[in-house]
């Protein structure tokens, strides 16, 4: 379980850093471009062919810039979406849309949504998703090692293996882990 979990993280994880990498070349490449068309053709009589190329290149360059910046931003947005969405259900154990909205700043259906969506695409696998409650199908949280935990009766935050209940570390009531 451990690695296709793993597999899932690494799979969206790439496409996020790859949209992340193409989207920040592309912001330098329209700065890039203007100046290289200015130098271009600022310099064209003393270079000849050489200034008419890097003039070419910063109008290529300026045109990627201007329209597939905003366009490779637009799309790295709802992955790093579905990243965050991702997180809260693996690494802090959520499990209810609604809770996961506000911890986020989400609204309750855009987290369903992005739910759907991941599971979906595969980044989410072992989920499902009823009405505002993602359950493993397992029926219990992953078998993964760390939960981080928020009591909900003082709000401190406590760690545990167990998937089941733990035991505030601040005031000592029991948590079900399920319900986080």
């Amino acid at each position: 379980m451990r690695m296709e979990n793993n597999k899932e993280i690494n799979k969206l994880q790439k496409n996020l850093s790859l949209r992340l990498l193409i989207s920040i070349i592309l912001t330098i490449m329209f700065p890039l471009g203007i100046a290289m068309t200015i130098v271009g053709a600022t310099r064209k009589e003393e270079g000849g062919a050489l200034f008419t190329a890097i003039m070419a290149i910063g109008i290529v360059f300026v045109v990627l810039g201007f329209y597939g910046a905003p366009m490779s931003w637009v799309s790295y947005a709802p992955k790093k979406k579905y990243a965050r969405v991702i997180d809260a259900i693996k690494r802090e154990g959520f499990r209810d849309a609604t809770e996961i909205a506000n911890h986020l700043s989400m609204q309750p259906n855009e987290v369903i949504d992005a739910v759907r969506v991941c599971i979906d695409k595969q980044y989410l696998t072992n989920y499902t998703i009823e009405e505002n409650k993602i359950i493993p199908l397992n029926n219990r949280p992953d078998d993964l090692g760390l939960y981080t935990v928020q009591c909900p009766y003082c709000g401190g935050i406590t760690q545990t293996s167990n998937n089941l209940q733990v035991k505030c570390e601040y005031c000592g009531r029991m948590i079900d882990v399920e319900k986080k």
